[in-house]
């Protein structure tokens, strides 16, 4: 048979098999009464070792082709390379068992070995003293006892068993705590895990685990419902956990592909080609959309801040032009502290910074205009304190009326305030001060006159005039704080027109919010007023009918009358 080669036996029996060697150089075993042959040694030509371990653990050794030798169990089909622990157990035992016992001299050194045989025996846990007694009379160490008499040797065995039982029904119990605390680990790190896992769902994946035979179907059963019930919070969290997890990735291909997603989609275009990805396919639906729906409202807020942002630049800008304007005018000496407004637009009319000025949000171009004439105001009254202080430092008489505004400014030109101001500022101051007939020195009389001279231009700067014209110290210091308060009224309307912005958002949030009560109002009048046109037509057909009864009752009565008769 091949592969097997008849050499010569090696070992022979009185059965017929004989012993061989395979050229691959493997054991085999051949009969020559029956012509078989096979790779396991006979029970004939066995050890009394070997007989043993076959019939009590299932185990057999076997060699390879190299010559290695290895185990194969006959029951389950498994091999191995190391010699298993029941077998390497076994031959422990049949070795004491080869041992020879002495002569025990005293009881206590009888017992102590008498458990030990015991041990070595392997009782099933409800064997009997008899059924027990048996098996130990047929070890040839059972006569080293002849010490002990047969009540104390079935004291002894009664006491052994006794104690095995606890220490078996311990081991036991530590043996289940295992086996289930192996069972939440390897469920714990089962990521298919679900609220939704069943009990069979468990066996198919674990009950080729070692630790799945420690315990009986319905304890493992009943411990995976109650450690299913407790945690079913853990499960809950896994949930939100993994929904988060969706969402995160769902946000991430979003912001990375812009242009295959644009925010300006509609769920219809994209909801295929987001379901189908496959990074979301375990994605709810609903989760999709809540995310896309967010991706839309993102999309649009951040269109709506940059044209907002846009706009404000742009109106930024045009009011800075304006300014320019302003500035231009005053270098030229169109504008001035007394210069109208409706005189000054008709002079800027046509251009372009005015212009673009008129209808935009936010300062307008005569709020502009106004600041730029308190400006003027104030500077006017501090260059009109210093030159009128010039003028009388160099004797001129403003009463003098042959006092030309050349002389004047012959005399005031060379002071260092006054090199950068325009000739027609410098005019005008003159002009004021002719007019006021302001010919005292002292501070008092001044002030009196600088402020009759400004009540005597416009109503509208009454206040500003008085205080700047009390007094000569006074009216310096006020200046300065009144220009520092037109700087500052600058950055006030600029925050007020940001702040303009920001109402008018609020504005048109509560206006589509009161749109959509008034819509969810008109919806329920609606239904009210459909329930409420049933309910009043059923009344009134049943009121109808009510009255078509009674002239049918009062009918028949008179046509029983009118029978009887």
């Amino acid at each position: 048979m091949d592969p097997f080669v008849a050499n010569p036996s090696l070992i022979t029996s009185g059965d017929g098999w004989t012993e061989h060697i395979s050229k691959e150089g493997r054991k085999y075993y051949y009969n020559t009464l029956t012509q078989e042959s096979q790779w396991g040694k006979p029970l004939s030509l066995q050890t009394p070792e070997e007989a043993q371990i076959l019939l009590k653990t299932g185990w057999q050794e076997f060699s390879s082709a190299d010559g290695k030798s290895y185990w194969f169990h006959s029951a389950t089909k498994r091999s191995v390379w190391n010699t298993p622990k029941e077998v390497e157990e076994m031959l422990k035992s049949l070795k004491e068992e080869r041992e020879d016992w002495p002569q025990f001299k005293t009881k206590d050194e009888a017992k102590t070995f008498l458990v030990k045989l015991f041990e070595l025996k392997k009782f099933p846990p409800r064997i009997s003293w008899e059924n027990a007694s048996k098996i130990l009379e047929s070890d040839r160490r059972w006569s080293c006892f002849s010490i002990l008499t047969r009540g104390e040797r079935k004291q002894t065995f009664a006491e052994y068993m006794g104690s095995r039982g606890k220490r078996a029904a311990e081991e036991e119990r530590q043996k289940r705590k295992k086996a289930k605390d192996l069972m939440v680990q390897n469920l714990l790190d089962w990521k298919e895990l679900s609220f939704k896992t069943t009990y069979i769902d468990v066996a198919d994946r674990f009950h080729f685990e070692e630790w799945w035979t420690w315990m009986q179907e319905s304890e493992r059963d009943d411990f995976f419902q109650e450690w299913m019930f407790d945690n079913e919070q853990m499960f809950k969290d896994k949930i939100k956990q993994r929904r988060r997890d969706d969402v995160a990735m769902l946000e991430e291909i979003l912001e990375q592909n812009p242009t295959e997603f644009p925010f300006q989609k509609k769920w219809s275009e994209v909801k295929e080609q987001l379901l189908s990805h496959p990074k979301l396919q375990n994605m709810m639906k609903i989760d999709v959309l809540q995310v896309w729906e967010e991706w839309v409202r993102h999309g649009y807020e951040q269109e709506r801040k940059q044209r907002q942002a846009h706009n404000f630049r742009r109106e930024r800008k045009r009011r800075d032009a304006f300014r320019e304007l302003l500035q231009d005018a005053i270098d030229k000496g169109e504008l001035s502290s007394r210069t109208e407004w409706a005189s000054f637009v008709r002079r800027v009319e046509g251009d372009a910074r005015y212009t673009a000025m008129v209808g935009q949000s936010g300062s307008t171009p005569r709020e502009l205009f106004t600041d730029a004439v308190e400006r003027l105001k104030h500077h006017h009254d501090n260059l009109k304190h210093l030159l009128k202080r010039a003028a009388e430092k160099a004797g001129l008489d403003l009463k003098d009326p042959t006092l030309s505004f050349n002389q004047f400014y012959e005399v005031v030109r060379g002071l260092e305030d006054v090199k950068n101001i325009n000739v027609l500022h410098v005019k005008n101051v003159f002009e004021s001060l002719k007019g006021s007939g302001e010919l005292q020195s002292s501070k008092s009389s001044v002030a009196h006159a600088d402020n009759k001279q400004r009540n005597s231009r416009s109503s509208r700067h009454d206040e500003a005039s008085s205080s700047s014209s009390s007094s000569s110290s006074s009216s310096s210091s006020s200046s300065s704080s009144s220009s520092s308060k037109a700087e500052g009224r600058d950055k006030e309307r600029s925050d007020r027109d940001r702040d303009r912005d920001r109402e008018r958002d609020k504005e048109r949030e509560k206006d589509r919010d009161r749109n959509r009560d008034k819509t969810e109002d008109s919806r329920s009048r609606k239904l009210h007023k459909s329930y409420h046109d049933r309910s009043s037509s059923r009344a009134r057909e049943a009121a109808r009918d009510a009255d078509g009864e009674q002239p049918r009752k009062r009918r028949n009565v008179e046509e029983d009358r009118r029978r009887r008769h």
